[in-house]
């Protein structure tokens, strides 16, 4: 019998881990889902941010227009680094003031003034054709008649016919698309053709019921030599041939759209008052119903251009001078260069004249049968 017989056998139990902790290690866990959590969040929101700080911010249009053209939509500039709104904020500003914001011919909806495409040498006239309004700027609008769509018509079929009859002469659209250009932009690219004559084209419009062309044009103040007895100076030259050449496209234009004409009347501002002659037209009031008719019509669009571009082919034919430009630049260079060396070459010319090389007989002879008939007349 074994000495263990009649004792109990204990069994062995395997050995457990406990946490002497558990509600710790639930605390961490619950604080490390939240701090993933919130990342997360982050990170999305900031892939928003970028996302909309890359997308290109569109200001509010202008709804009000204004002769100049100066205000039209501007885009703003994308930042990074900051909010949406900080973006739109400077955006409106720059746009609320025109004034502040330096703007150059550079802009993709100005054209650019540049003559290096163009060789002037060899043209004796150069003629702008100027369409009023554009881009953003509609001008006078009444129904489907809208003035810059109206004054691009007119004036791309004047400068055609210009152009297929007559020789010598150049004629320069201001503003061959629909494009927003300043008056200081215009003035720029007409200013680099250096042009002998500009031709605004335009739309009126009046809350009175009124119709009928009207040029203008800019002259001179009236000057007197005696205030008390009112004796006006005599215009120039150059004010009276404008004068006669701007009573002369209000009435061809007239003919042209069948309307009346009214009173030939004086503007100024910066494309009227310029060195060379300028003239406005305006083809009829917009807001007036029978004109609103008739300038819609695209034969009396063709027939207008047509007639007014006859006035100013006359024009140039009185006023151009024989010589291109080239000619002329050539002869002014040589003119110089000859007032520039010619201090010798006058010394030598005023020798020559004093002593000659050979002196007539009667110019000798002649000073004493004065003298002689002198004594004989005393005498008697």
């Amino acid at each position: 019998m074994s000495r263990y017989q009649g004792r109990p056998v204990r069994k062995r139990s395997r050995s457990r881990y406990y946490l002497r902790y558990p509600g710790r290690l639930a605390f961490f866990a619950c604080l490390l889902v939240m701090l993933i959590a919130v990342i997360v969040s982050c990170r999305h929101k900031a892939s928003e941010e970028a996302e909309e700080s890359q997308t290109t911010i569109e200001t509010m249009t202008a709804k009000k227009e204004v002769e100049t053209g100066t205000i039209k939509p501007v885009s703003a500039i994308p930042l990074d680094s900051v909010g949406t709104q900080i973006t739109t904020y400077m955006a409106s500003m720059i746009y609320s003031n025109p004034t502040n914001y330096k703007r150059t011919s550079s802009k993709p909806n100005e054209e650019t003034p540049d003559t290096e495409t163009v060789d002037l040498s060899h043209y004796r006239y150069v003629v702008a054709i100027n369409a009023n309004a554009g881009g953003a700027n509609n001008g006078w609008v009444e129904g489907e008649a809208i003035e810059k769509t109206i004054t691009l018509s007119v004036a791309r079929q004047m400068v055609d016919w210009l152009n297929t009859n007559s020789a010598g002469y150049y004629f320069m659209l201001v503003r061959s698309s629909d494009t927003t250009m300043t008056d200081s932009a215009r003035l720029s690219k007409i200013n680099n053709y250096e042009p002998d004559l500009l031709i605004t084209l335009a739309c009126n419009g009046s809350d009175l019921e009124l119709g009928g062309v009207i040029a203008t044009c800019y002259t001179a103040p009236t000057e007197y030599y005696d205030e008390e007895e009112e004796d006006p100076k005599p215009k120039s030259e150059r004010d009276r041939y404008t004068e006669d050449l701007a009573q002369k496209l209000m009435e061809e234009c007239a003919d042209g759209f069948n309307m009346w004409w009214r009173d030939l009347q004086y503007e100024d501002g910066p494309l009227l008052e310029t060195e060379y002659p300028s003239v406005k037209v305006y083809m009829g009031f917009l807001t007036y119903y029978l004109d609103n008719e008739k300038v819609l019509k695209e034969e009396n669009q063709a027939q207008a251009a047509i007639k007014m571009g006859q006035v100013i082919l006359d024009f140039c034919n009185a006023h151009a001078p024989e010589k291109t430009r080239g000619q002329l630049a050539g002869e002014a260079l040589t003119h110089s260069h000859s007032e520039s060396s010619g201090t010798d070459e006058s010394i030598q010319e005023e020798s020559s004249i004093i002593q000659p090389a050979y002196q007539p007989a009667y110019q000798t002879s002649t000073p004493t049968e004065d003298t002689d008939d002198e004594d004989e007349w005393d005498d008697d």
